[in-house]
């Protein structure tokens, strides 16, 4: 029977005039079903490609949920016949992305944790799927980039070392996602002429006994689980493979891998499906469950066989990856069966890796970036220079960290301070003195009738713990001013020349009596030579002290490049930890990267300020030189 929904789940009817209805159900894969419907059936105007959905029963079995995907060939005129081409419930799971970048997993998150983060993204009203069973509570780290919830949901797989199914069980509201653990044992059976008509076997020779493994990154920074695996990036097989088919090298590229300990859980899994030769087989049946009910004739996806053919003298237990009918009706108990010996994603991904010669397709993953920081100023042992730097979280790997250094002269750029307040200083006391001159003379010459003076005259004396003077000033002005009267009978108005020092001459300013006699008034000048003698004196000079005031005052700042002295040996501290000196020596470069504070797991710290100290023996100039070698992600949510 089928019927017939429309987007929303509601019940349009059935499809009473199905001309053949086939499916294929699929191990941890989309499985399909193909609908062939007469053209004249009313139901056909209303189904929506790709929105309407058909649920399909074969005989008891519910099948669940299909959404018709595509009209493969419409064939209305030559034989009025519609054929659809469905996909079941779980495609519904391709409509919605995680976009952008998912990073989710690790310590303290579940699988189940996981995947109820990547069910919760479904949009529209409420969710159509809910997470029933989980059997693995792995802490796996999963990355999702841009990919739709039923990829990410099926990644998950690729890391599960024990075999493992998915079920998307739609045969109820809400539909149920299932991940459970697979039996190791035959729970059903496949035998040569009782349900099984035909059976056909191929082996695929080629193995892998030795896989390497790359992740996030690119050239030397391309993530290996080298450190999770005792320094090697690849994982052997068991000895008996080894001895049994040698060393077959494979590479394993999965560039979604950060993680190393997913990126080595997923390559376990891949090598044990590619250790050994991979056999497949196809077996035509009859579904005997139909007639019989009885489980052991219930041949189900994803259960272990057990194949038995007398004609090829097989006896072997494998896993049923696909089951396909071609018409639930018209034959309803013919069925084909696809089995296999490994896991099916396994084995495709093993394929891959084989098939894989030549150049790998190269992304861009991230970049290896070099900043470099200088710091310069002068330190001693109480001031030490300090260089901080911060490692950001999205740093993958970190290469190195460079550290150089040189030791220069101490420098200043200014001669002296300002100078501060006034101040009063006594100068330390002396002792007394006594002090003799000599005797001291001093000639000179005067004009008559004028002043003569000479110059001052002077003597220095030292003692008493100073130093002092004492002048001595002779004043020889001398004044010698007079005249003389000439009488002369019976003249008059007479002027006379003087000889003098340059005086010009002057009028007689005599008088004439009566009887003719006059006088005349005359100035002239003299030369005086005058003698001074200064006898010898003696002072005594008695202890004293003398106070001198500094008011407040200022000094002008001479700016200039001097230089000091110079530290003989540094000590290098990085964050907290002393690197020791047989480390340093006399070299001028070191990484200190292995002395950086570290995380749980042997990581520098990242999100977090690193320091490295230099501290000298003494006062000195410090240059300081850090160069960072990183690898980051291409990946940021700004475009600034």
């Amino acid at each position: 029977m089928i019927e017939l929904y429309d987007p929303a789940l509601h019940l349009m009817g059935t499809v009473d005039y199905a001309l053949k209805t086939g499916y294929e159900i699929k191990h941890n894969d989309l499985s399909t079903a193909s609908l062939e419907v007469a053209c004249e059936d009313p139901v056909v105007q209303n189904i929506l490609v790709p929105a309407s959905f058909v649920r399909i029963w074969d005989g008891e079995e519910d099948l669940g949920f299909f959404r018709f995907a595509a009209i493969p060939r419409d064939e209305h005129a030559p034989q009025g016949v519609c054929t659809y081409s469905l996909q079941s419930a779980e495609c519904t799971l391709l409509d919605d992305l995680l976009e952008g970048w998912h990073e989710i997993g690790g310590t303290g998150i579940s699988t189940r944790d996981v995947l109820e983060y990547i069910l919760a993204r479904q949009s529209g009203k409420g969710m159509r799927w809910v997470l029933g069973d989980c059997d693995f509570n792995d802490y796996y780290q999963y990355n999702f980039q841009d990919v739709t919830l039923l990829e990410a949901i099926m990644s998950l797989g690729e890391t599960l070392l024990e075999e493992y199914e998915f079920v998307f069980d739609s045969t109820s509201v809400p539909w149920t996602m299932h991940l459970r653990r697979l039996e190791s044992e035959a729970m059903c059976s496949l035998v040569y002429r009782r349900n099984m008509t035909r059976f056909r076997r191929s082996v695929d020779g080629r193995v892998v006994t030795r896989l390497y493994g790359r992740g996030y990154g690119e050239g030397d920074n391309q993530l290996t689980i080298a450190a999770v695996n005792g320094g090697k990036d690849y994982v052997d097989a068991d000895a008996g493979t080894m001895d049994k088919y040698g060393i077959r090298c494979g590479v394993h590229v999965d560039t979604r891998q950060t993680d190393p300990k997913t990126l080595k859980a997923h390559m376990l899994r891949i090598l044990e499906a590619g250790k050994q030769p991979a056999v497949s087989y196809e077996a035509d049946a009859i579904d005997l469950a139909r007639a019989t009910g009885e489980s052991w004739d219930r041949v189900a996806v994803g259960k272990k066989v057990l194949v038995l053919d007398e004609i090829l003298g097989e006896a072997i237990s494998v896993r049923v990856t696909s089951r396909k009918k071609a018409d639930v009706d018209g034959d309803p108990g013919g069925v084909s069966y696809t089995l296999n010996n490994s896991i099916a994603d396994a084995a495709e991904e093993l394929n891959e890796i084989r098939d894989k010669i030549g150049v790998h397709e190269l992304y861009s993953q991230g970049a290896t970036n070099m900043y470099a920081m200088q710091e310069s100023e002068n330190a001693d042992a109480s001031h030490p220079l300090v260089m901080r730097f911060y490692v950001p979280g999205n740093v993958l790997r970190i290469n190195s960290c460079l550290m150089t250094w040189e030791v220069d002269r101490f420098r200043t750029h200014i001669r002296m301070a300002k100078a501060g307040g006034g101040s009063s200083r006594t100068s330390q006391e002396g002792g007394g003195a006594t002090i003799s001159t000599p005797a001291y003379a001093n000639s000179f010459t005067a004009a008559t009738g004028g002043p003569l003076t000479t110059g001052d005259d002077s003597m220095t004396s030292t003692g008493g713990g100073g130093a002092h003077v004492h002048s001595f000033s002779v004043d020889t002005t001398v004044n010698i001013g007079h005249y003389h009267t000439i009488s002369s009978p019976g003249t008059s108005g007479v002027t006379s020349g003087v000889a003098n020092n340059g005086t010009p001459p002057v009028k007689d300013s005599g008088t004439t009596s009566k009887d003719g006699n006059h006088t005349h008034d005359m100035n002239h000048v003299h030369t005086v030579k005058v003698q001074v003698k200064i006898p010898a004196m003696e002072f005594e000079i008695s202890p004293h002290t003398h106070t001198v005031a500094i008011p407040e005052h200022g000094h002008e700042l001479e700016f200039g490049i001097y230089e000091g002295e110079r530290a003989d040996s540094v000590r290098v501290v990085v964050d907290g930890q002393e690197i020791p000196k047989d480390t340093i020596g006399d070299a001028r470069e070191i990484d200190v990267a292995p002395y950086l504070k570290k995380n749980d797991d042997g990581k520098v710290r990242r999100d977090a300020w690193h320091e490295v100290e230099f501290v000298p023996s003494g006062l000195t100039r410090l240059t300081a030189n850090l160069f960072f070698q990183v690898f980051i992600q291409s990946r940021g949510a700004g475009d600034y």
